[in-house]
């Protein structure tokens, strides 16, 4: 077991990082980052939060920047003072992008370190493998899931989807699709709720517009080889292959379809075409690949606040990860909530504040120290505008987005046209 202790001061109180790495029984590596305060008179009312990032696994490149984002907004948010009067107290995991080990982190984070939150679970498996546990155990839980049956499983209406849903997706598809003129897509689906998800939303659309049904090839994660496949695939001669699926399949199918002499233009999500998958296949393989990303609002002053903390944290521009500005809103929203509702401990009095202050009916805010202001001042509803957009959150927990669509240009990403929002 090693130990390593990171402490820095911060005015006449001392804040601690201790950062605890073991190997479980079941191989599985987890993190555990826990932060106290001198300050004992904070100590029963902190806000216990669990980061559960995907610090490792399919979504490393996204992972980290998520969760040092996570652990720096509220490290901001504690120098203000708190929330409701409240500090935040950190608990980080990996979920190594994976559900079970997700599942595992989760019951650890809410059994043992109690959370009241998990904040930045990644992918729609995670989520999906959480959201039980989280709803027995009254806990938030904050995700960028897009799987259709999340927002089925959100009973007690304690999840919230940050990233959009597969209809949102089904509208993006649907979109390129029709702008880049195809008239015989095929889609290349990952066998997962979300990806099926997201190929039966862009099917439903192609056949309302078009009134044919487009092809489909499932295809299973984790083999070395998808030629059979793939050759089933090209027999059906697609002027468009819409690839649903994540990086380490992504990165072999668009390599092997090069090799098989493809010469349909592929289209893939932000989170299957890294810059990891351009690196590992090559520019030449990866010239014209098509990605289409979520697009945070980076013109507004939410945005600006993460980036800034993006970049002290990861010496590097927010602008690479989306998924890290999601993580930034979500934990200003739960400090807002506690703002709201300052006896807030549990997760469904949580849950019911973050709804009072990220309304459209509300008075417009894009910060936390805002929005503090406002609900001193008796405002008593918000309208949080933040850093990956409105997240202005239906009956089932999902939001509306902004997608835009590059290409891959000499192994970087150029920017080719805005789609639009569509919750």
């Amino acid at each position: 077991m090693r130990h390593f202790l990171i402490s820095k001061q911060k005015g006449d109180n001392m804040t601690k990082f201790v950062i605890n790495r073991r190997a479980a029984v079941s191989g599985l590596i987890t993190t555990l980052l826990s932060t106290s305060w001198s300050d004992s008179a904070f100590a029963a009312g902190n806000i216990r939060v669990g980061a559960l990032n995907p610090v490792t696994g399919a979504a490393a490149a996204f992972g980290a920047g998520m969760q040092k984002t996570i652990i720096a907004a509220s490290e901001r948010i504690n120098a203000q003072g708190g929330a409701g009067g409240r500090r935040f107290e950190i608990f980080a995991e990996d979920s190594q992008t994976l559900p079970e080990p997700a599942l595992l982190a989760a019951r650890k984070l809410i059994e043992v370190n109690k959370v009241h939150c998990l904040l930045g679970v990644y992918s729609s498996p995670e989520a999906l493998a959480i959201i039980p546990v989280t709803n027995a155990s009254n806990v938030v839980l904050m995700h960028n899931g897009a799987a259709p049956k999340l927002a089925s499983d959100n009973t007690k209406g304690l999840g919230f989807q940050f990233y959009p849903s597969s209809n949102s997706i089904g509208f993006v598809l649907d979109f390129i699709a029709a702008r880049e003129a195809a008239k015989k897509p095929v889609t290349l689906t990952l066998t997962n709720d979300a990806s099926i998800g997201n190929t039966a939303a862009f099917a439903a659309r192609w056949k309302t517009r078009t009134g044919t049904a487009p092809g489909n090839i499932q295809y299973q994660p984790n083999q070395p080889n998808y030629r059979s496949e793939l050759q089933t695939l090209l027999a059906l001669n697609p002027d468009l292959i819409v690839l649903n699926g994540y990086e380490p399949d992504a990165t072999i199918l668009v390599k092997q379809l090069y090799e098989l002499g493809n010469s349909a233009p592929i289209v893939a999500p932000e989170f299957a075409a890294t810059p990891r998958l351009v690196s590992a296949v090559g520019k030449d393989i990866a010239e014209g690949l098509m990605v289409y990303r979520f697009t945070p609002s980076r013109g507004s002053p939410a945005y600006k606040e993460f980036d800034a903390i993006y970049q002290e944290a990861m010496k590097t521009s927010g602008a690479g990860n989306n998924f890290a500005a999601m993580a930034f809103d979500q934990v200003v929203l739960v400090a807002l909530a506690l703002e709201a509702a300052p006896n807030a401990n549990n997760g469904a009095e949580i849950a019911r504040a973050i709804r009072q202050i990220c309304g459209p009916e509300g008075e417009v805010v894009n910060s936390f120290a805002e929005g503090r202001e406002l609900l001193k001042k008796g405002v008593k509803n918000l309208n949080y505008q933040g850093a990956s957009g409105p997240v202005d959150f239906d009956k089932e927990g999902r939001t509306p987005a902004n997608f835009s669509v590059s290409t891959i240009k000499n192994a970087q990403s150029a920017d080719r046209y805005d789609v639009g929002f569509e919750r």
